[in-house]
């Protein structure tokens, strides 16, 4: 990502074409459930524009509304669901956003470290964020909250501490 909040690629060498499809539009439930993908983050979220359509080594711009969170976890776990709650100005939980990475269909181990993006509007969450990691049987293993403001901007990721987390261990809390 870059700082005016785009992502660039750049077209094939050989100048040969090619056709991509990404959503023009999107909204809150569209980033509500998200696919694993290892190390990254789903493009399908993003919105793609042709910067010069057919020309080499202007390529194309991915442009951005949304933000990501960006968590590494390390330990002995298996994840297979982080969910991450945007906190609302109340305390009806009812009010709150939440968007989950489903891992289920291949659960990820993290014995030797583990990335996770989460797409996200790009904005700031005044009142703060919790993520839940969860195991294979569906039990939260790590729960973290950050309660003062989050600022997500545009195209770039906000990386959270490394945390270390075991299966078998009781969930643990961190609060900052």
């Amino acid at each position: 990502g870059t700082g005016d909040g785009t992502f660039n690629g750049f077209m094939p060498a050989d100048g040969r074409s090619f056709h991509v499809e990404y959503p023009v539009e999107y909204s809150d439930d569209v980033l509500k459930e998200q696919a694993y993908v290892e190390n990254g983050f789903g493009k399908g979220l993003m919105k793609m524009s042709t910067k010069i359509p057919g020309t080499l080594n202007d390529g194309f711009m991915l442009s951005a509304d949304n933000s990501l969170l960006g968590l590494k976890l390390q330990g002995d776990a298996n994840v297979s669901k982080i969910v991450l709650t945007q906190k609302d100005n109340d305390d009806n939980a009812e009010n709150d956003k939440t968007y989950t990475l489903d891992c289920s269909a291949q659960v990820v181990n993290t014995a030797d470290g583990a990335l996770f993006y989460i797409v996200v509007p790009a904005g700031t969450w005044e009142n703060g964020l919790k993520v839940e990691v969860y195991n294979g049987n569906g039990i939260v293993i790590e729960e973290r909250t950050k309660t003062s403001a989050a600022e997500f901007i545009a195209g770039q990721a906000l990386m959270m501490p490394e945390v270390e987390i075991n299966d078998w261990s009781v969930p643990s809390k961190w609060i900052g």
